[in-house]
């Protein structure tokens, strides 16, 4: 699973990257917020399900231990929209200068540092505009994004010395035994 705050420091280096303020859906009032600005919304979270059981075994620095090492691959889809109530030139300009910055190689890089690989689903800015009644008209352009990322834990198995018996076959209790592996 990709943490909630690793999409939102991308939004943020976004944000600052584009000069508006970047916001995620629902988290604030309409009146509450300036225009131009961003809207982003994580439309699904899910881990790819063929690529669930990855285990590999590796060595440990203990000769006596085994790292069971599991991988997991997890995808995120994040729609975004640029929101103006006045210029649909100036908001046409800020959603394709998202959309490169997600192409460029200071996003992609951002992106990686944190473990994540981003593409997008489609390289068209789509208009999104919407009529809302209490704001009048609002001109939103937008797109949407995919991140990846795959996660691996570890699981150390420790080394079994001695397992304990403890036999009572036909209901007669035995002395418990202890054998050395």
């Amino acid at each position: 699973m990709i943490p909630v705050a690793d999409i939102r420091n991308i939004m943020k280096t976004l944000s600052a990257s584009l000069g508006i303020p970047i916001y995620r859906a629902n988290q604030t009032q309409a009146t509450e917020i300036a225009f131009p600005h961003g809207i982003y919304n994580i439309l699904s979270d899910n881990n790819e399900h063929a690529y669930q059981n990855v285990v590999m075994r590796e060595d440990n620095a203990d000769p006596t231990k085994v790292d069971n090492v599991y991988y997991e691959k997890s995808k995120v889809v994040v729609s975004l929209l640029f929101c103006d109530k006045n210029s649909i030139d100036q908001i046409a300009v800020i959603s394709r200068n998202a959309l490169h910055w997600f192409k460029s190689l200071t996003g992609q890089e951002y992106c990686n540092g944190l473990g994540i690989v981003c593409n997008l689903i489609n390289n068209n800015i789509q208009d999104r505009t919407i009529w809302i009644e209490h704001l009048n008209w609002e001109a939103r352009y937008g797109f949407d994004v995919n991140f990846m990322c795959v996660n691996k834990f570890i699981d150390t198995v420790e080394d079994i010395e001695k397992i304990k018996i403890t036999p009572s076959p036909d209901g007669v209790d035995k002395p418990e035994e202890t054998i050395d592996v």
